[in-house]
């Protein structure tokens, strides 16, 4: 008895999949259906890099979430509770959840409806410039008097917050760098090919064609 063949487009990512909240389950790496050349094998370099970027960026957030939260704690436990520098690093892991969801993007209708600068039709501009605001943030908690082992008990607190910050920022400016190298309307946007990977090459070669089935020749009366 022969098993049934499933074709690679049965399982490929499909962008107008009604169930919006499903559609970072549908992550495909490469088309096998696509012929490869030299652009397709940039399609798929440029895939992995993102990914990998949005590894490192997801991570980062993580450890802001943490070192936030130790701060807090540790701040209470050494000084008592002080309101703004609690809300200050409350404020800041809130933030960082909400950038890691839009790394996801879930809630997909959260995202494209309310948050449009996080949603998947735009670039990693603004999450490049507030992973750069929070590593200024966490990075100036190294001039706390938690730093001082006397006070916080720990002598390793400041390393957490330098690698912190110091990778917050580093991600940052790779996402900054990637934005603008990914500002052709053609191509679509960054997320979108992070997302389906070769198949927005296809989606490309579709748009050039309808646009030269539209465009008349520039020789034509």
């Amino acid at each position: 008895m022969r098993l049934p063949i499933v074709r690679r487009s049965h399982i490929r990512f499909d962008a107008s999949c009604s169930d919006h909240h499903l559609r970072w389950l549908y992550i495909p790496i490469f088309s096998f259906s696509t012929p490869i050349t030299i652009q397709y094998l940039m399609f798929c370099v440029s895939f992995v890099l993102l990914n990998a970027l949005r590894f490192l960026s997801v991570t980062s957030m993580i450890l802001c979430i943490v070192s936030s939260w130790v701060v807090i704690a540790l701040s209470f436990e050494d000084f008592g509770f002080y309101f703004f520098t609690a809300f200050n690093h409350l404020f800041l892991s809130l933030e960082a959840v909400i950038l890691i969801a839009s790394e996801f993007g879930i809630p997909y209708k959260l995202f494209a409806e309310f948050l449009p600068l996080l949603g998947p039709k735009s670039s990693l501009a603004t999450l490049g410039l507030l992973q750069l605001i929070s590593g200024f943030c966490v990075l100036g908690d190294l001039h706390h008097e938690l730093i001082d082992p006397d006070c916080a008990g720990n002598p390793h607190f400041w390393k957490l917050l330098l690698a912190t910050g110091t990778l917050l920022l580093t991600v940052s400016l790779f996402n900054l760098v990637a934005s603008l190298s990914y500002r052709s309307k053609m191509r679509g946007t960054l997320r979108l090919e992070r997302d389906q990977g070769a198949v927005a090459l296809r989606s490309q070669r579709q748009k050039e064609k309808r646009i030269m089935e539209i465009s008349p020749p520039l020789y034509a009366v």
